[in-house]
């Protein structure tokens, strides 16, 4: 039942009247304290085969990272797009199972685990 208030608070940040970085701020809080997560980001792909962060939020005592996470050329974490399209997310309860080029993009962050799914628009 939970999961239901979940996405009828998400519905009702995205249906609001507030700008949409702000809707976009409410939905990822109200994601990361439902889960109880350190962070929850959105990225979003450039034309130039590079990702950057657009979105983050984080839980308290937690150390943003939207400034580090610019511009990070796929070219450099290869295994990442070989991942999403064979298995169509990324998960992992422990990043140390995941590639290497992975790891040291995530490893610095302090990030433990993760899980990743692409949004499409």
């Amino acid at each position: 039942m939970k999961s239901f208030e979940l996405i009828a608070d998400i519905t009702l940040n995205l249906i609001g009247t507030e700008q949409f970085d702000h809707q976009m701020d409410s939905v990822l809080a109200t994601i990361g304290q439902y889960t109880q997560v350190s962070r929850v980001y959105i990225f979003i792909d450039n034309e130039d085969n590079t990702t950057s962060n657009v979105y983050e939020w984080c839980n308290t005592g937690v150390e943003p990272q939207i400034e580090e996470l610019q511009n990070i050329p796929y070219d450099t974490i290869p295994s990442w797009k070989k991942i999403l399209l064979h298995h169509g997310r990324v998960y992992s309860e422990n990043i140390h199972e995941l590639p290497d080029d992975i790891i040291a993009i995530l490893e610095p962050q302090g990030i433990l685990s993760i899980v990743v799914y692409p949004l499409f628009i």
